[in-house]
């Protein structure tokens, strides 16, 4: 195994093709191959028999009933809690704000900067919410490779994990 930056950790070869790649450039670029084409394997073997009626007919039926739904506008107080709640032992993603940081940022620990901080991310996820917009800034993610088993130095025993920023965490789970 080798360490790369922001301490992601390679196997040291691994096979393509009946090559070996050994050179951490050629194995990043081969991981990455693999996990971007994973749907297009994914979607040709499991969904191209598939008859998705009954699920279309279940959805129209749920959704004839409701003309509309509301998402209620997130408050300060709410975003507060939640950081309250973050794992502070998860990774920091590419934003660099980490849950071990923001819990220093609340109202009780800096009072007027804190306030800010609580404001400022609600009116970010209302404002999100309202116009069906998502920063793209947000988007961007770490993808790391994970072992599920067998041989390390083929590509296909790996699985992608996606270290997001800790701050689109709070629109996914309000």
């Amino acid at each position: 195994m080798s360490t790369v930056d922001e301490g992601i950790v390679l196997p040291a070869k691994l096979m393509s093709n009946s090559r070996v790649l050994e050179e951490q450039t050629n194995i990043l670029n081969m991981l990455n191959e693999h996990f971007t084409n994973i749907s297009n394997i994914i979607k040709k073997a499991a969904f191209v028999e598939s008859d998705f009626s009954n699920l279309k007919d279940f959805i129209d039926s749920k959704l004839s009933t409701h003309t509309y739904f509301v998402i209620e506008p997130i408050t300060p107080f709410e975003v507060k809690k939640y950081i309250d709640k973050l794992d502070v032992h998860k990774s920091t993603g590419l934003d660099r704000i980490g849950p071990n940081i923001l819990p220093y940022c609340g109202p009780n620990i800096l009072p007027y900067c804190g306030d800010h901080i609580t404001t400022s991310i609600a009116f970010i996820i209302n404002t999100s919410i309202v116009n069906g917009l998502f920063p793209d800034a947000l988007k961007e993610a770490y993808v790391l490779p994970i072992l599920k088993g067998g041989n390390k130095e083929d590509s296909k025993n790996y699985r992608p994990i996606s270290v997001l920023p800790t701050f689109p965490k709070y629109l996914r789970d309000t």
